[in-house]
């Protein structure tokens, strides 16, 4: 798969050549990770081992996956993220396109308020001046777009991408990603939201 330049917050990326979303969400995070040694924050979702290629540093980070097993990650704890307990240990948390999933692709009947516990939780593991990167592909979880066109998720700052071709992203307004549908023009997620907390949010 190609690699094409995008913008993003007036800063050029070059996409990476895995498929779909992942292309520029791995980009994207990745100069927000850089501020971090890799004890200092944990993940939600088993996504960037996958990508390690792209980091000029080993991955060890916690990571938190309810069902991905990997018998060559050992700090990879398969519990559900609303049972991580840990309270304002860490300085930074990173989701890429995990919170879609949650309560809408598990065991058992569908919970659709089951993602703003989450980031509840995840929240409430990073420190005082801590900082939150998630990715959520919009039309995925169409009770979850809902949470957000509702304000009922949000962060402290809401950035929108958009497959505006093949492969070819645009950042745009919230507006222009309303009724976005996934796989459909192009396969997979074609619109996505970047959702930043920074640490004015944890200073109430």
């Amino acid at each position: 798969m190609k690699e094409t330049a995008f913008s993003f917050n007036g800063v050029e990326y070059m996409s990476t050549s895995a498929p779909g979303e992942r292309a520029i969400e791995v980009p994207i995070a990745k100069p927000f990770l850089d501020r971090f040694s890799e004890d200092e924050y944990f993940e939600v979702g088993f996504v960037m081992f996958g990508q390690r290629g792209y980091f000029d540093r080993d991955i060890t980070h916690l990571v938190i996956d309810k069902y991905e097993m990997h018998d060559d990650y050992e700090n990879l704890l398969n519990i559900d993220i609303v049972d991580f307990l840990e309270v304002r240990e860490y300085k930074g948390c990173f989701s890429i396109s995990t919170i879609e999933h949650v309560g809408r692709d598990e065991d058992g009947p569908n919970d659709w308020d089951k993602p703003l516990l989450a980031l509840e939780i995840m929240r409430k593991a990073v420190c005082k001046n801590g900082f939150m990167f998630v990715t959520i592909p919009l039309g995925y979880n169409k009770k979850l777009d809902e949470h957000i066109t509702s304000g009922r998720m949000c962060f402290d700052e809401m950035y929108y991408m958009k497959q505006i071709e093949s492969r070819v992203w645009e950042q745009v307004d919230a507006s222009d990603v309303i009724g976005a549908e996934y796989h459909r023009p192009f396969p997979a997620a074609n619109a996505l939201l970047i959702g930043i907390d920074n640490e004015r949010i944890f200073q109430s």
